[in-house]
């Protein structure tokens, strides 16, 4: 789901970009999802008017078309996630959750 993004990694991309980017990227998937689960548009379309007349809207829009051809049968919402490095190596944890239609 992240490729996008991986051009935009050199050298001088710091932890914390990294981070970031991750963000925005678990933010993307959770709002395909829940526009499925829930059968709207309003996610989606939210993140797009934030992004809209912005250098970020092309790359919004590669992510969500990403998320719908790749991974669309997966409608699991991502709860938490961890982005660590260890000797170097960049290293990814998500924690898989089923979003639920009911509201409360």
């Amino acid at each position: 789901m992240a490729k996008p993004f991986l051009h935009l990694v050199d050298k001088s991309t710091t932890e914390t970009h990294q981070q970031s980017a991750f963000m925005i990227v678990v933010t993307v998937w959770n709002a395909v999802v829940f526009d499925i689960v829930l059968n709207t548009t309003n996610y989606t379309e939210m993140l797009r008017r934030h992004v809209r007349g912005t250098d970020s809207a092309f790359l919004l829009e590669a992510l969500i078309c990403r998320k719908r051809e790749l991974f669309g049968e997966d409608l699991r919402a991502i709860g938490d996630y961890r982005v660590t490095y260890k000797d170097g190596n960049l290293n990814v944890w998500a924690e898989a959750c089923r979003p639920t239609t009911e509201s409360g």
